[in-house]
Parts: structure tokens; sequence; C-alpha cells
């Protein structure tokens, strides 16, 4: 979920104040926040450098490009949690 909140508006800061709320242990958050940080500075630095490139004179394109990967991501990530949740069932 922490991963995830980054990549929502206003949901990193909904998560950590849920999070401090439900008392997760704080190391526990500070590894997946600085996670969760890396990989969302990765993908937004990435996709800003070769979407510059690629998307110069139709940026438009790399704007629906970058929400089906964003989509994507979400998607996979809550799949496997779906996946998982069944299997302990």
């Amino acid at each position: 979920m922490i991963l995830l909140a980054r990549f929502i508006p206003a949901g990193r800061t909904v998560v950590t104040f849920a999070s401090g709320w439900l008392e997760m242990p704080w190391r526990r958050f500070i590894v997946y926040d600085v996670l969760a940080g890396f990989v969302w500075a990765s993908y937004a630095a990435l996709l800003g450098y070769f979407g510059g490139k690629a998307f110069e004179r139709q940026p438009w394109k790399g704007l629906l490009l970058a929400f089906g990967i964003a989509l994507t991501v979400t998607a996979a990530v809550e799949g496997v949690r779906w996946l998982r949740g069944r299997a302990r069932d």
C-alpha cells in the first residue's frame, strides 16, 4: 500500500497518517517508504528523460503512455495481493 500511495495524489500523506494511527512498526514503514520513494523517483526521472526525447512533437502520446504504465504497475501489484489473499483463504 505504501508503494502505491506514491503514485496517487495525496496518497502518500494519507498512508503516512494511517500507518501511524494503525501503529505500523517504524522500521517496516521506513523500509517501504524508502523503497516507494526510490521507485517513484526513478519512474518520474526516466519517464521525463526518455519521454521528452520520444514525444517532443506529440506530448499527449507521452501522457497516455505514462498513465498506462501507472495503471499496469498498480494492476500488477493489486493482482499479486489478491492472489496471495486468495491462497491464504
